[in-house]
C-alpha cells in the first residue's frame, strides 16, 4: 500500500515539473516566429473615470504573452497598457473628458507579434482632474490664501494657482504648484503683504499624470 502511495505522489510530482516546465517555456524568446496571434474577443467594457475597464478572451496560441491596449490623445501622443496572460481584463486611463474614444487592443505572443487590433469605442466617465477641479475652493486669511479641494480617486494631480496683484504700484504675476493625491488638500499661498483694498486675482488649472488639463478656471478677486 504504501508502495502505491509513493508511486501517485511520484506522478503527482512529475506531472508539475512538466506543467512547470511547459509555462517555463512559454517566456523563452523565439526570434524565428513570425506568426501574428489571432485578435482577442471582447466580452464587455466597464466605464471608469477617465478610462475603461476591458473584459475579455484570448485567441488560442500557445506563446501568448500578453494584451495590449493603445490610444492617442489629441495632441498626437500614444499611451500603451498591458497585462499578462494570466488576467483577463486590462484597464486605461487617460482619457481627458466623456467624449467618445477608440482603443485598440491587441495580442501579443512571446517574439512581439501583434495581432490585428480590435477597435472598441468607449465613453469614459468624468476623469479625476476635472472633478478636483470643479470642488475648489478658494478662501482668504491674513496676508495669505488658500485652496481647498476634494480627489476622492486619490489620483496623482498637479495643481497651477496662477494669482496677480498690484504692490507698491507694480504688477505682479506669479503661479505657484502643488503635487498631490490626498481625498482632501488644502495649500496656502503665504507672505502676501496686501492690504484689503489690493486684491488679488486668481485662477487654478489642474493637470494629470497623462498630461491633459484644464483651461485656467477664475476663482476671482479676492481681498485678504
Amino acid at each position: 500500500m504504501k508502495t502505491i502511495y509513493l508511486g501517485f505522489i511520484y506522478c503527482l510530482v512529475s506531472l508539475c515539473i512538466i506543467s512547470a516546465c511547459k509555462e517555463k517555456d512559454r517566456f523563452k524568446p523565439n526570434s524565428d516566429d513570425t506568426q501574428a496571434p489571432g485578435k482577442i474577443t471582447l466580452k464587455s467594457y466597464e466605464a471608469l473615470y477617465g478610462g475603461a475597464r476591458f473584459f475579455y478572451s484570448f485567441p488560442d496560441d500557445e506563446d501568448l504573452m500578453s494584451v495590449e491596449a493603445i490610444y492617442t490623445n489629441k495632441n498626437g501622443k500614444k499611451f500603451t497598457f498591458a497585462a499578462s496572460y494570466f488576467v483577463d481584463s486590462l484597464d486605461v486611463y487617460g482619457l481627458p473628458d466623456t467624449e467618445e474614444y477608440t482603443i485598440q487592443l491587441y495580442a501579443v505572443d512571446r517574439a512581439g507579434n501583434k495581432s490585428e487590433p480590435l477597435n472598441v469605442k468607449v465613453r469614459p466617465l468624468e476623469p479625476a482632474f476635472s472633478r478636483v477641479a470643479n470642488s475648489m475652493v478658494v478662501k482668504p486669511g491674513f496676508s495669505s490664501f488658500f485652496i481647498d479641494w476634494s480627489n476622492e480617486l486619490k489620483q496623482n494631480i498637479n495643481v497651477y494657482v496662477d494669482f496677480t496683484f498690484n504692490q507698491n504700484g507694480e504688477t505682479r504675476s506669479i503661479t505657484s504648484v502643488f503635487s498631490s493625491n490626498l481625498e482632501k488638500d488644502r495649500r496656502f499661498i503665504n507672505d502676501l503683504v496686501l492690504s484689503p483694498s489690493e486684491k488679488v486675482d486668481v485662477k487654478i488649472r489642474v493637470e494629470d499624470i497623462y498630461g491633459n488639463i484644464t483651461e485656467p478656471i477664475s476663482k476671482g478677486q479676492i481681498s485678504l
